[in-house]
């Protein structure tokens, strides 16, 4: 069960509405790889195919270090010859990987002006 939060910034007065966590269906590889680019995608196929096992995914809040976006990023992992293996999705809004992971103690600032970013759960999802 995943979480859906407010993340905010009073200062610079932006805020999103994020899902995170992860869900049942997240487990799948099928939902593991949708929404992904087509190198990512590809790369994926390849380590299945080489043996990687345990895929999951885990939405998480960020904020883009490029254009200060909130998204949630997803967070793509596997074990591949006994290793952890993580991939990162891209911001949305600018396609750029540079990101500060939102921590949910309300410790994280923006990117903007150094001001806390607030986070409030405001519901759940599956």
């Amino acid at each position: 069960m995943g979480q859906i939060v407010r993340v905010s910034c009073e200062k610079c007065d932006k805020s999103e509405e994020l899902y995170i966590g992860g869900g049942f269906s997240d487990c799948n590889f099928e939902t593991v790889i949708s929404g992904m680019s087509n190198l990512q995608k590809d790369n994926l196929w390849e380590a299945k195919h080489l043996g990687a096992v345990r895929f999951s995914i885990n939405r998480v809040p960020c904020i883009c270090q490029s254009c200060n976006s909130f998204y949630t990023a997803n967070k793509v992992s596997y074990i591949l010859e006994g290793e952890k293996k993580i991939i990162w999705s891209r911001c949305p809004s600018c396609s750029s990987f540079k990101k500060k992971v939102i921590s949910a103690d309300n410790k994280s600032v923006c990117t903007v002006c150094g001001q806390p970013i607030k986070v409030e759960e405001i519901g759940l999802w599956d």
